[in-house]
């Protein structure tokens, strides 16, 4: 599954394997397959890009947009914090966020956890904290770090993630402008479980 990961910067994603899976797309080359699956987590103009959402559409393209977001994109189907879809090939689940005071965000931005026949990925996004931890269990983690794009400190990821347990971590935001880079994400890894696997990818155009 991780070789099917990619990031495309930002807090753009996508899972290509047996079924092509975009998060927020943004400034990306039209792919010679269209995205079977698009998912935006947020209304902001660095996560919801309506040209990037095109170059990837086809006829069977299904788009999901959170609430924020769903006057932004035509043809999306929303989905509220804890409502799920299924598709041929995967389930999709939106996951509430959180303010770093562990009450719920009312900004209509969501996570995602996305299950496929191998792994379940959580993408938080937007989140500053997870005090739904124990319920979600997934095998891969993506989520921004030290407090970048809105996102946890790195210190509340980090004893979030020792109760999660989930098996490979993906962080971002390390690359902004004014940050340490690839050192502040292996500072990150080295404050988590060893059973932990940080994978530190390198952006993907």
């Amino acid at each position: 599954m991780l070789e099917s990961l990619r990031w495309h910067g930002a807090a753009s994603f996508a899972i290509l394997n047996n079924v092509h899976i975009y998060i927020n797309p943004r400034r990306i080359v039209r792919p010679e397959r269209p995205a079977d699956i698009i998912l935006i987590s947020s209304s902001r103009y660095d996560f919801c890009s309506a040209s990037d959402i095109d170059k990837l559409r086809g006829e069977q393209t299904r788009l999901f947009v959170s609430p924020s977001a769903q006057t932004s994109v035509e043809g999306g189907i929303m989905l509220r914090a804890w409502q799920s879809a299924m598709t041929d090939r995967a389930c999709i689940k939106a996951i509430p966020i959180y303010r770093a005071d562990g009450a719920a965000s009312d900004s209509g931005d969501v996570g995602f956890v996305i299950s496929t026949r191998q792994h379940d990925i959580y993408y938080t996004g937007r989140t500053e904290a997870l005090p739904d931890s124990a319920s979600v269990r997934p095998d891969i983690i993506i989520l921004p770090i030290g407090g970048a794009e809105g996102g946890m400190s790195s210190a509340a990821a980090s004893a979030a993630l020792r109760q999660m347990r989930p098996r490979w971590v993906v962080p971002y935001g390390w690359q902004s402008v004014g940050r340490a880079g690839r050192a502040e994400a292996q500072e990150f890894a080295s404050l988590l479980d060893p059973a932990q696997e940080v994978v530190i990818l390198d952006p993907n155009p």
